[in-house]
């Protein structure tokens, strides 16, 4: 009651302070009790110089006093950029090639000090801006260097104070890939006591802004627009578990325009910016362009013949197929289940720039190679005969894509709106070596959410306009019903050798399968997801023998059923030869989400999805048995989720033990956090799952069993 109590004071105070996120000084010194570093006092400069693009630079002053708490703390200092990347909240998906951290690239340093603070004496210390190098796709599409900087601090120890200040500078046609849409959180991972940020630009300089929950202090002086923000006693909410932080807390987003994206209308004469974000999916339209003009020209080159040839016996497998979705989902099985992706690392590498693309001809080899990859799709769609559209989705939980936030389209996947026959539309997410979905299938941070998506038709052609408004489409949402996972497994445990044989059936739907299915063919689940998922039904223990497992086929439309069949072997501890002890908790792995804190939440709690999860083992020892320690039925229902658990003997060898946990509801406010976890903890907890059973031998009393103390 006392962590409800504070959760829902906090949630109060922000109602009455305009969801400003700024707590009292009480519930400030409360809620940083529990951190590695606490920020007692930061002021943050950034300037933008200039208007012209080849002349703008970027220049960050920092002056940071921060109080370590812990070994951690040290650690995540020494783990600070110089400087910092602006959004510290973005979730990136793409083939591994492209995933890599967001650094800037030729910083200059113009000052570094460091001074710490401790048994009350004040001096300067040693630190180093150690330079770091990175692996990236430049601007030529070639892989190439970015160097950056991290700090490095020696001998500092837990209760230190330091005072951190730098002073960089950057040209901004470097890092335009990053500048070009910018967004920045107020809060951090870490408390902040004391917060000033001065974000300053030319007057001559077009920009777009949008601001989150809090506006700022916008001064005008000598042509310098001055955008500043005063802040206090803001909590480290910014990697809260399972949070959408750009819902709860204060944002802002800075969109620069330089003066050469000016471009003049056709018709009109009219002068219009070119939008960035029609720069950063030029690549992609330009691919879905030439595809169009090879289509519609028909010159037979061998490529185009490959791709006619391929497509034709695609539409012959489908007879009856009166929109076209048929031969679309066999298309994207084809992809799935029999083309293998190529990183192309020779290409970018430039050691095989002299070789020419031939993706028609590779695709029936059974080969999709990245710098292909667009091509390879909008070739054989088109030939299928459906209109498509490049769209470009934001992971929900970190953001949602808009005019003037728009990172993803650059380095970031893409999906294709495919139009069929009848108008209506399919979706298909491109092969990768971190994607291999089905048509209509995407994965949950995908789901209902907004995509931007891109014409070529929008782009500025021959007596054509260019069209800047931005076109947004909803993707679709799969119901709690659609999304399960059913576990079934008989389990025959012998008392002689004190051996479990399990024979499981794991059926999986939606989103079950669309996040798990992959972890029983050897394939690496999704790194951004939570671990768990990653969890097989035979990972009970450490000395598991996997027996057999079988993959069962995967329907290729949605809701995507699919099964796998497992046997496995594990050896049960004992306390003496007849008294065996399983604990359930082992056996039974819901998706729970750790790092709850009950008192201190600030956002709202999001569920990945709406689904259930039901386990069920029947166990059947080769002896009688008696239950020595009673495992008590667990029943809850909250708003978030229902969760039973229940252990029933069903005949002297026999015993039934069911798991169900359904999650309701999407989103749960910050003062209900402890329904969530409430239950997560029931699900986790081994004390309660305990299970302690005792063979009973022939003419034995039950006075004389073990009383399980």
């Amino acid at each position: 009651m006392k962590s409800t109590a504070i959760t829902l004071v906090i949630a109060v105070i922000y109602s009455l302070t305009g969801f400003s996120q700024q707590l009292t000084d009480s519930l400030y010194n409360q809620y940083k009790k529990s951190e590695s570093l606490e920020i007692l006092d930061e002021h943050l400069t950034v300037e933008v110089i200039g208007a012209k693009i080849d002349l703008m630079r970027f220049s960050i002053i920092r002056d940071v006093q921060i109080v370590v708490h812990s070994k951690s703390g040290i650690d995540a200092i020494n783990n600070f950029l110089i400087p910092e990347t602006f959004d510290q909240y973005y979730i990136q998906h793409a083939p591994s090639l492209y995933l890599y951290e967001r650094l800037f690239d030729n910083v200059k340093i113009d000052s570094l000090a460091l001074w710490v603070k401790r048994n009350k004496q004040e001096v300067r210390h040693p630190a180093r801006a150690v330079r770091i190098q990175q692996d990236v796709i430049n601007s030529n599409f070639r892989l190439g260097n970015l160097y950056a900087y991290r700090l490095s601090v020696n001998e500092l120890v837990p209760g230190d104070t330091i005072r951190l200040f730098y002073s960089v500078n950057f040209p901004f046609i470097d890092n335009a890939d990053q500048l070009l849409t910018i967004r920045m959180f107020h809060h951090s991972k870490w408390s902040r006591k004391r917060y000033q940020l001065n974000w300053k630009y030319n007057g001559r300089l077009e920009v777009d802004t949008v601001f989150h929950l809090i506006r700022p202090e916008i001064i005008v002086k000598n042509g310098i627009v001055d955008m500043q923000w005063n802040l206090r006693n803001l909590p480290g909410a910014l990697d809260e578990p399972n949070c959408h932080p750009y819902v709860d807390l204060p944002w802002f987003v800075f969109t620069p325009k330089p003066s050469d994206f000016l471009v003049q209308q056709y018709s009109t004469f009219d002068e219009n910016y070119l939008p960035a974000w029609m720069i950063f999916g030029a690549e992609r339209e330009n691919d879905v362009i030439e595809a169009q003009i090879a289509a519609s020209q028909g010159i037979r080159t061998s490529d185009y013949l490959a791709f006619n040839k391929l497509a034709d016996s695609i539409i012959a497998k489908c007879p009856d197929d009166l929109n076209g979705r048929k031969s679309l989902t066999y298309f994207q099985k084809f992809m799935v289940s029999e083309v293998r992706y190529d990183k192309d690392l020779q290409y970018y590498r430039n050691k095989a720039g002299y070789l020419r693309d031939k993706p028609g001809r590779d695709l029936q080899g059974r080969l999709l190679r990245d710098r292909n990859r667009v091509a390879a799709y909008a070739n054989m769609i088109l030939r299928l005969g459906f209109r498509i559209m490049t769209a470009y989705p934001m992971d929900k939980r970190c953001g949602q894509i808009s005019p003037a936030y728009f990172p993803t389209i650059l380095d970031g996947d893409f999906l294709l709106l495919t139009i069929l026959k009848d108008t209506s539309v399919a979706w298909i997410y491109p092969k990768s070596d971190k994607a291999n979905y089905f048509c209509d299938e995407m994965p949950f941070y995908f789901e209902n959410t907004q995509v931007m998506l891109q014409n070529y038709m929008q782009r500025r052609g021959y007596k054509r306009d260019m069209d800047i408004r931005p076109i947004f489409y909803i993707t679709p949402n799969s119901k709690p019903s659609e999304n399960f996972r059913k576990v079934n497994s008989s389990v025959s445990i012998s008392f002689k050798t004190r051996t479990a044989s399990f024979q499981s059936r794991v059926s999986l739907s939606g989103q079950f399968s669309t996040m798990t299915r992959n972890i029983y063919r050897g394939i690496k689940a999704d790194s951004t997801i939570n671990p768990k998922y990653n969890i097989k039904v035979s990972d009970i223990g450490k000395n598991v023998n996997v027996l057999k497992s079988l993959p069962g086929m995967v329907a290729d439309s949605f809701p995507f059923l699919t099964s796998v069949a497992t046997s496995y072997e594990y050896h049960l501890p004992s306390y003496n030869g007849d008294t065996l002890t399983i604990n359930l908790s082992d056996w039974i792995k819901h998706i729970t989400v750790d790092g709850i804190d009950t008192l201190n939440r600030v956002t709202s709690f999001y569920s990945d999805f709406c689904g259930y999860d039901r386990w069920s083992y029947m166990i059947r020892f080769d002896e009688p048995f008696s239950i020595v320690t009673p495992v008590n039925p667990v029943e809850l229902d909250t708003d978030y989720g229902q969760y039973t658990f229940n252990v029933k003997q069903v005949n002297p060898e026999q015993i039934l033990v069911t798991s169900y946990f359904l999650t309701k509801s999407a989103v749960i406010p910050a003062e209900k956090i402890d329904q969530v976890a409430q239950l997560f903890n029931a699900m986790s907890n081994p004390i309660g799952k305990r299970l302690k059973v005792v063979k009973v031998r022939k003419n034995t009393a039950i006075s004389d069993l073990p009383d399980g103390n």
